[in-house]
């Protein structure tokens, strides 16, 4: 994110980009005083302010905006994927590692309290 002036209030605000073609400045409103966070109001920018107000700071939008890593097209399966395909000789291994042992719990059985003696009457 990058300080740049707002097109629609022209004050000071962070140059966000929410989505492929939307661009957003944040301002800062202050602290809320029930919950102690940050408060923020937006105002949407066009694409012309933006590169306007990026060529004064000497900046670019790819060189903003561009992804952080790079995608090879050879490695386009997920490695996950690659790591199964390798421990298929082994089927005791899921995902390259061991199974996990099936526990049976018995059932609590509950064991009747014995009958209570029989009295017996002499007559």
């Amino acid at each position: 994110m990058v300080k740049i002036r707002c097109e629609q209030c022209s004050q000071m605000g962070m140059l966000q980009k929410v989505g492929n073609r939307y661009y957003r400045i944040r301002h800062y409103d202050g602290i809320d005083s029930n919950t102690k966070k940050p408060l923020f109001h937006y105002h949407q920018q066009t694409i012309e302010h933006i590169k306007e107000q990026l060529t004064i700071t000497g900046l670019t939008i790819d060189q903003l905006f561009r992804p952080k890593t790079t995608i090879d097209p050879n490695k386009r399966k997920y490695s996950s994927i690659n790591k199964n395909n390798t421990m298929r000789g082994c089927p005791s291994l899921v995902g390259g590692r061991p199974a996990k042992p099936v526990v049976l719990w018995a059932a609590r059985v509950q064991i009747p309290h014995p009958a209570p003696p029989k009295r017996i009457i002499k007559l």
